[in-house]
């Protein structure tokens, strides 16, 4: 969950892709990714990962397994 305070906002983004792909089982990094989410992101395109992230372990939206 440290990798969702990184610096490098690359970084934060592919910690929330992977906790997004574990689902619901990934609930207790909840807590970090409300907190990623309000980083101010240079790319808005990091924080709509991290906002993706939290739908799916909340189970709002399913992951693609075709990916």
């Amino acid at each position: 969950m440290d990798a969702l305070e990184d610096d490098n906002e690359l970084i934060c983004w592919i910690a929330a892709d992977f906790l997004a792909q574990i689902g619901p089982e990934a609930r207790v990094a909840m807590l970090a990714l409300q907190r990623a989410q309000r980083r101010p992101f240079k790319s808005g395109l990091i924080r709509k990962g991290v906002v993706l992230a939290i739908e799916r372990i909340n189970g709002q939206t399913k992951v693609d397994e075709t990916d």
